[in-house]
């Protein structure tokens, strides 16, 4: 299992600006998924006998989310 290291997606220096209502001010976060946090697995989903999502021996990592404050739009990125 990988280790959780927040990070940020955007380059130093770049000012965030959200695309539907130009807002500047994001509140960082994470989608709980009831076993911890949400993760990204690489390669197209594939379900075992009861359906459930297959992701032994996969590449994965955590994901981040982040909210503009002021039209509430969530943006979703797949750490390192």
């Amino acid at each position: 299992m990988s280790e959780f290291t927040p990070y940020d997606p955007d380059p130093p220096g770049r000012p965030i600006i959200c695309p539907v209502c130009d807002g500047d001010v994001f509140e960082q976060g994470f989608i709980d998924d009831a076993q911890g946090s949400v993760r990204w697995y690489a390669g197209e989903l594939e379900t075992g006998v009861l359906g459930r999502p297959q992701h032994t021996r996969r590449t994965w990592s955590y994901v981040l989310a982040r909210r503009c404050v002021q039209c509430s739009r969530l943006d979703l990125y797949a750490g390192p």
